[in-house]
C-alpha cells in the first residue's frame, strides 16, 4: 500500500530490464509482506517519487 509520494511495484515488474532505466533514478526500497490467502511472502520495492521530484522517463 502507498504511503503517499511513493510507487509500490511487484519485485517482477522491478527487475524487467525495460523498466531499470526509468527506476534507476528513483529512490528505493525493497520490502516483503505477507498477504491473506498467499503461502508466501510477497516482495515488492517502494518507488519514492516525492512531490519535488522530477518524473523520471515521462514526457510532459
Amino acid at each position: 500500500q502507498s504511503r503517499g509520494h511513493d510507487i509500490v511495484v511487484s519485485a517482477t515488474l522491478h527487475d524487467d530490464p525495460a523498466v531499470a532505466a526509468v527506476l534507476a533514478g528513483l529512490e528505493q526500497q525493497k520490502e516483503t509482506t505477507r498477504l491473506h490467502g498467499l503461502d508466501r511472502p510477497v516482495t515488492f520495492h517502494r518507488l519514492g517519487v516525492g512531490r519535488n521530484r522530477p518524473a523520471t522517463g515521462v514526457e510532459s
